[in-house]
C-alpha cells in the first residue's frame, strides 16, 4: 500500500467524531446566518423549504433530511414540515405537524409548536402545520405582489396531461402553490441555493475532509479487493465495510466497482436502475472502475479511480492510463479561484497534444484523438460535493468551492476515469484525498499490497 494512503487511513481512528445526532441544531446561529443570506438574494417573496416527508425505507443505512432544509435548519430528524422565509418582514417560521402521534411521535420526529422550540432553532416562531395555509393566505393579502419561492422542479420525464408531477416532491410542491394560489407567481430559487451551498466554511470544508478520509479507506479497499472470478458486490461489501470502519455515517451512495462492459460511461450509470447493481464476474484482460463515496455529519464525498483487473496493465491500457493521469495532473496547474471549467479542461487537452508525439501503442494514439474532442467527452466533469454527492457550482470555481474532479473517456470500449476531492483556495487547491495511487506502477503496486 502506498505510505501516504496507509497514513491517511491509519490517521482516521484519530479524527474526532461529532457528537451523538440530534434532532435540534448545536448552533443555530449559523443555520440563521444562512437563512438571512437567502432571503437577501429572495428580498421579493418568501422562501419555502419542505422537509423529509417520511421515515427511511427498510433498505436504506439511515435517514437523508432534504439537503436544503437540513442547511437552513440543521434539523437531520425532522419528519414533515415546511421552513417559510419571509424576506419582507425578515422572519423566519418553522411550521411543524406537531400533532403525530403513536410510534413517530415517540421518537421524537418532529419538533412540536411553541416558544421553546422556536427559541432552541433560532426561529422567529415555530407553529402548527395546520397554520401555513391561513398564514399564507394573509401575507398574500398584504402584499398581493409578493412572490413564492421554491428550491427547483425535478425535471427529465415529460408531464402527464392534464395531472400534476404526482410522482415528483419537487414537482408536487411546486405544483400545489400554484393550484392553490393561481394568482401568485411561484418560481423556482435553484440558482440562489446553489450559489450559497457551494461556497463551504472551514467547518464544512473540515466535515467533507473526513468524509473524504473515509472514502479512501474504502476505495483501497476495493482497490487490493480486485481481481479476475470475483463477483463486483464482493468488492463493493468490502468497500462499504472499510468506510464504516474508518468512521463514516453512511454511504454516498451505493460503491461502483465496475469491470469491463459495466465500466464505460454510460453503461456504467445503469447501475442507478439496476436491481443487481450491474454484478459481474470479473475477468482478466478488463479496466475496473473503482468510485467510492462515504458520508460523515451529512457531507459526502466522491474519489477514485481505474485499475486493472489482473493487477496488471496491457502495453496499451499502461500507456493510455499514463496519458490520461499527465494529462489530469498537468490542469492541476490551472485550478484556482476565477478559473473556468473550460480553462481546466483546455489546459487538459494542451498536454495530451503535447504528448502525442511520443506516443507508442494504437490504444493510446486514439485515446488521445479522443481526449482532445469535446465532442468524444461528454462525460467531462467537474462538480460540486456537499451536502449533496454532486451540487451545481456553475461554470467559475470560487474560493471555498469543493468539487469532484472526475473526467472520463472511453476507448476501444475500455472506459477511464479518474477522480479527486479538491477544496478550491484563492491562490490553487487543497487535495481532500491526497496519497492515492496515480500512475500505472503505483496502481499495480498499490493493488499488490506494497
Amino acid at each position: 500500500m502506498n505510505r501516504a494512503v496507509l497514513l491517511a487511513v491509519v490517521g482516521l481512528v484519530l479524527i474526532p467524531r461529532a457528537s451523538a445526532a440530534q434532532s435540534l441544531p448545536e448552533n443555530p446561529d449559523v443555520f440563521a446566518e444562512r437563512r438571512d443570506a437567502l432571503m437577501d438574494r429572495l428580498p421579493d417573496g418568501i422562501f419555502l423549504a419542505y422537509s423529509v416527508w417520511e421515515l427511511k425505507p427498510w433498505a436504506f443505512p439511515g435517514q437523508a433530511q432534504h439537503p436544503t432544509f437540513y442547511y437552513l435548519t440543521g434539523m437531520e430528524r425532522q419528519i414533515g414540515g415546511v421552513l417559510a422565509l419571509d424576506a419582507l418582514n425578515g422572519e423566519a417560521i418553522l411550521f411543524a405537524p406537531g400533532g403525530v402521534g403513536g410510534f413517530m411521535r415517540s421518537m421524537g420526529v418532529a419538533v412540536q409548536p411553541g416558544e421553546q422550540s422556536a427559541a432552541d432553532l433560532g426561529l422567529d416562531a415555530v407553529r402548527p402545520w395546520g397554520e401555513l395555509k391561513p398564514w399564507l393566505d394573509a401575507r398574500i393579502s398584504e402584499s398581493p405582489e409578493l412572490k413564492l419561492y421554491v428550491e427547483g422542479q425535478v425535471t427529465g420525464f415529460p408531464a402527464v396531461p392534464e395531472l400534476a408531477p404526482f410522482a415528483i416532491p419537487a414537482g408536487a410542491f411546486h405544483a400545489m402553490l400554484e393550484t392553490q394560489w393561481p394568482d401568485v407567481e411561484v418560481e423556482t430559487a435553484w440558482r440562489e441555493i446553489a450559489g450559497l451551498r457551494a461556497i463551504k466554511s472551514a467547518a464544512e470544508v473540515e466535515t467533507i475532509r473526513r468524509a473524504a478520509l473515509t472514502a479512501m479507506a474504502g476505495f483501497t479497499a476495493g482497490l487490493v479487493g480486485i481481481r479476475p472470478g470475483r463477483m463486483q458486490r464482493e468488492v463493493e461489501a468490502e468497500i462499504i465495510s472499510a468506510c464504516l470502519a474508518a468512521g463514516a455515517d453512511g454511504l454516498s451512495w451505493w460503491p461502483w466497482a465496475h469491470t469491463g462492459p459495466a465500466a464505460v460511461f454510460p453503461r456504467t450509470f445503469e447501475a442507478f436502475a439496476d436491481y443487481r447493481h450491474l454484478n459481474r464476474r470479473m475477468q482478466s484482460g478488463e479496466v475496473a472502475r473503482i468510485d467510492v463515496g462515504c458520508e460523515v455529519d451529512h457531507y459526502h464525498s466522491d474519489v477514485g479511480r481505474t485499475a486493472p483487473v489482473s493487477g496488471s496493465w496491457t502495453d496499451g491500457q499502461r500507456e493510455t492510463w499514463d496519458l490520461f493521469v499527465d494529462a489530469y495532473r498537468a490542469s492541476f496547474s490551472v485550478i484556482r479561484d476565477g478559473v473556468t471549467v473550460d480553462s481546466v479542461r483546455e489546459t487538459f487537452q494542451r498536454e495530451v497534444a503535447a504528448r502525442v508525439p511520443g506516443l507508442q501503442t494504437d490504444m493510446a494514439r486514439q485515446a488521445a484523438v479522443i481526449m482532445q474532442d469535446d465532442e468524444q467527452i461528454p462525460s467531462w466533469q467537474i462538480h460540486g460535493v456537499g451536502l449533496s454527492p454532486a451540487e451545481d457550482f456553475g461554470p467559475v470555481l470560487r474560493t471555498g468551492m469543493v468539487v469532484a474532479y472526475e473526467p472520463m473517456f472511453t476507448v476501444d470500449d475500455v472506459g477511464f476515469y479518474l477522480e479527486d476531492l479538491l477544496v478550491i483556495t484563492e491562490d490553487g487547491f487543497q487535495n481532500l484525498t491526497p496519497g492515492l495511487p496515480y500512475s500505472a506502477n503505483a496502481i499495480e503496486a498499490a493493488m499488490a499490497g506494497r
